[in-house]
């Protein structure tokens, strides 16, 4: 799969900031982004994808439950599954399971959109088959 046609899922319940991470992926052109506000919502999409969602961009502190639990659960669903979990904790302080934060990249906020770009293309160019 090239990266143009890779569809990323955006989770982050604050909504400048879902717009920041939603247009800057669109403008890069990286493929088809879904977004969402919450937990129930980043689900549907998943859900109405058919777990056909190959990246999820999510925010680590969720109001409507645990980040770390929903990743979980997808990538029970789909291990290849990329994550990148945003967050202005640093990455000690997300205290995830071993498991968990070798399948998991993190980026702290704030970060510049050409930083977010180069990890999801990075990510990305990663499922291309040599």
């Amino acid at each position: 799969m090239l990266p143009e046609e890779s569809r990323i899922l955006v989770l982050d319940d604050e909504p400048a900031i879902l717009s920041l991470v939603t247009a800057t992926l669109e403008i890069a052109g990286v493929g088809r982004v879904y977004s969402a506000e919450s937990i129930r919502a980043a689900r549907k999409e998943w859900e109405s994808s058919g777990g056909a969602i190959d990246m999820l961009v999510t925010d680590f502190s969720l109001p409507d439950g645990s980040a770390t639990e929903f990743i979980t659960d997808l990538l029970a669903q789909k291990p290849g599954l990329r994550v990148l979990l945003m967050s202005g904790f640093s990455e000690e302080m997300l205290d995830l399971t071993p498991a968990l934060s070798r399948q998991v990249k993190t980026i702290q906020k704030p970060f510049r959109p050409s930083e977010l770009r180069n990890f999801i293309n990075a990510q990305l160019d990663a499922l291309v088959p040599a």
